[in-house]
């Protein structure tokens, strides 16, 4: 009875690089996305989609992606879908709020500039969880950096 070997190793007795035979296997796998479409590419980037959050179409909808291999986290928000957005959108003025991150970094200010409108989807406390979006945002973030970078 013969071992069964990797492809191209028949004749040898030596260690098989697994991580070699399921690169090969990957590129000889069908391709799902167009070359130069946003899936593709995003494939491609190396950066994965770790959480989403669209309970409501009339609320703050984001994605937070990372790197890994950069550790770099990523925060995406959805633009304007509905007229409720476009409502939102016209409250245009600015108001200032305390800056949420209390570290000290380059440049950091103690008040912050933000949009009317985006700040009224961003700052409100949810009903079911009573955190806002930014809380929830930064809770998600650090679970995530922990998980990247936990040095």
């Amino acid at each position: 009875e013969n071992p069964v070997v990797a492809p191209g190793c028949e004749n040898c007795n030596r260690f098989v690089d697994m991580n070699e035979m399921m690169n090969e296997t990957m590129r000889k796998q069908p391709k799902y996305f167009k070359d130069g479409s946003v899936m593709n590419n995003l494939i491609e980037s190396g950066i994965e989609v770790v959480w989403f959050s669209d309970l409501s179409q009339n609320d703050v909808v984001y994605g937070i992606c990372v790197n890994r291999e950069e550790r770099k986290i990523i925060i995406v928000f959805r633009g304007t879908v509905n007229a409720h957005n476009w409502s939102m959108n016209f409250k245009f003025d600015t108001n200032e709020y305390r800056n949420p991150i209390k570290v000290n970094y380059p440049g950091r200010e103690d008040e912050l500039s933000l949009h009317s409108g985006f700040a009224l989807y961003l700052l409100r406390k949810r009903k079911d969880t009573g955190l806002s979006k930014m809380d929830e945002i930064f809770e998600k973030v650090e679970q995530v950096g922990k998980e990247v970078a936990p040095d």
